[in-house]
């Protein structure tokens, strides 16, 4: 699951920068809100971005060493570095499996969606998003790492193939998301250098903040009001098929 990205975790502006940018901020708001009540969590793939809605009852697992170093460095967290599609945990252990941006890493995702389902509980719950449409991509798909872009209606079925039923597709992401993600990358891969390491002064990092929070209510609803075609990014909310008990 490494992307090219990776090789800017040292960098401190980077790190600032994405954990407080719109289509992170709104993703994270809308697992927050769809997110049930669980007694264990597992986010998985967020590398120094976690998203889970509660971080002490969350295990983070993640394919980067750095990033999982970068997340117990600064917060007490439960870390394990594994790949997955082979991850280290017992049939039915999370109630609440977080999987954010991370199924268009893997080379085989269908054998990472089913180890995600062999570890969610009875009647536990996924939420899962991914960039949607491949007439969407552009060059920041291939700076991210990202492998594809999905079919909405295909991966639902993926899913559900998977041992997942899928109750409800929330969209993250529309035409607007797209061409301000395309900027920023655009923008990023122009300043950034990763052999220097700048600071943020807080009057700058301050309202860079408000002006993503306010901007990520924007997003959401450009995404809402174009029809599904033209949706960017989505968020499926998946429950686990009986036949697994």
């Amino acid at each position: 699951m490494r992307a090219s990205f990776e090789r800017f975790f040292d960098n401190e502006v980077y790190l600032q920068l994405k954990n407080n940018l719109f289509n992170y901020v709104l993703r994270r708001r809308l697992i927050l809100v769809h997110s049930p009540s669980a007694r264990r969590i597992l986010d998985i793939g967020s590398g120094m971005s976690p998203v889970s809605p509660e971080w002490d009852k969350t295990v983070f697992v993640d394919f980067s060493e750095k990033a999982l170093l970068y997340l117990t460095n600064t917060n007490k967290l439960t870390a394990v570095n594994a790949d997955i599609c082979h991850m280290p945990f017992k049939h039915n252990s999370f109630d609440l499996v977080v999987c954010s941006e991370v199924m268009e890493h893997v080379p085989d995702d269908t054998s990472a969606i089913r180890e995600l389902c062999r570890l969610t509980s009875t009647h536990g719950t996924m939420l899962v998003t991914v960039p949607l449409h491949k007439s969407y991509r552009r060059f920041d798909d291939a700076f991210a790492g990202h492998k594809r872009r999905y079919d909405p209606e295909k991966f639902k079925s993926k899913l559900e193939q998977s041992g997942f039923t899928v109750k409800q597709r929330v969209k993250a992401g529309g035409p607007l998301e797209r061409v301000s993600t395309l900027l920023v990358t655009y923008i990023f891969t122009l300043i950034s250098d990763k052999e220097k390491s700048y600071k943020i002064p807080a009057f700058v990092f301050f309202p860079y903040r408000l002006i993503n929070l306010f901007y990520s209510y924007i997003l959401h609803l450009d995404a809402l009001i174009w029809p599904t075609r033209f949706t960017s990014i989505m968020l499926f909310i998946c429950k686990k098929q009986n036949r697994h008990q």
